[in-house]
């Protein structure tokens, strides 16, 4: 339907109620610090409904495989390299970013306990003194998750 003949006339002095103000909304992730979280914490949230499938992927572990030189370094050192060849720099970040916008959902649903442990997490990973990559009980659940797939025997 065409709008009436007058409606040119008029639309002047309606266009503010006409077209809805848009206003930007920002980034829907949490930009709040949270201390480190503990082990249980981070397998609760590995475990929760929203993380279940957070895990570094076959692939990536392979590579990381292939190019970390396990000759001369104790299991300690060659897990760490592994995490490292995993988890570098970029892949942390995004991580840290996907952790903090979890955060943000997590917050809306209620679940403060969570919430706070990804917050956690996402600090962790941004902090340049933090805890060594190995240490971080995150990347471990996720290295061990997609190691567990990796072993897994493929459906025929």
């Amino acid at each position: 339907r065409l709008p009436p003949a007058a409606f040119p006339l008029w639309e002047p002095f309606l266009h503010e109620d006409l077209v809805p103000t848009v206003v930007p909304a920002g980034p829907a992730l949490l930009a709040h610090t949270a201390p480190e979280p503990s082990l249980d914490a981070v397998t609760d949230l590995l475990a929760a409904p929203c993380c279940r499938s957070w895990q570094f992927g076959p692939q990536q572990i392979a590579a990381a495989l292939r190019t970390v030189d396990r000759r001369g370094s104790g299991p300690v050192q060659y897990y760490t390299d592994v995490v490292r060849a995993v988890c570098h720099p970029s892949a942390r970040s995004r991580l840290a970013q996907r952790l903090r916008r979890q955060a943000w959902v997590l917050e809306r649903a209620q679940e403060e306990r969570l919430r706070d442990t990804a917050l956690g997490c996402a600090t962790q990973l941004e902090a340049g003194h933090a805890a060594p990559l190995s240490e971080q009980p995150l990347l471990q659940g996720m290295l061990t998750r997609g190691l567990a797939a990796m072993r897994r025997p493929k459906p025929e």
